[in-house]
């Protein structure tokens, strides 16, 4: 087991490097019932498709988010829509800085806050958008580790990487809207 989180609903999500798990303890006949496990263990589907299944059995990260799950893994970033029972993928080419994904964070405005072997990206839900930080951004290093996040009551974001820790406040950070010539 690499990553657990209880949702809203009080199931227990297990993250595992062999694929996703959920527990439901008011299940008392089958409470292991949804397994979601990739039998292709580095997919290489794309676009704005959804799908049945992960996209990679490496299990990192999992978050519940407003309206869906987020899931890291060391194969892209999963969107998963508990209604429809269906996964959206994430991937380089749309915008992370890595596809292993170490930590999900959300902040209190809703954007996704993602640790990689690349540096951090935040991705802002609604507008689809990924803005990626490296080590000209101030991070300690480009890559980070499991397990090592943590956000404060206050807000403050922490991601403990290979060679330190990196915090901050995420409405303070700004975008550089201005483009050189």
């Amino acid at each position: 087991i690499i990553e657990l989180m209880q949702d809203d609903l009080n199931k227990i999500w297990i993250g595992t490097a062999n694929g996703l798990t959920i527990y439901d303890p008011d299940n008392k006949e089958h409470p292991f019932t949804t397994t979601r496990r990739n039998e292709n263990t580095l997919s290489t589907k794309k676009g704005n498709d959804t799908y049945s299944t992960l996209s990679n059995n490496y299990i990192n990260a999992i978050v519940q988010g407003e309206n869906y799950y987020w899931i890291g893994t060391a194969s892209g970033l999963n969107r998963y829509d508990s209604t429809t029972k269906t996964f959206k993928y994430y991937f380089t080419q749309d915008g992370l800085p890595n596809n292993n994904i170490y930590e999900i964070i959300i902040d209190n405005s809703n954007n996704l806050w993602i640790s990689t072997n690349r540096g951090i990206c935040k991705y802002n839900i609604d507008k689809n958008k990924f803005i990626s930080y490296d080590q000209h951004d101030g991070l300690q290093g480009l890559e980070f580790n499991n397990g090592a996040s943590y956000i404060s009551l206050a807000g403050e974001i922490f991601f403990g990487g290979v060679n330190g820790l990196n915090s901050f406040y995420p409405q303070n950070m700004n975008d550089n809207n201005y483009i050189p010539n």
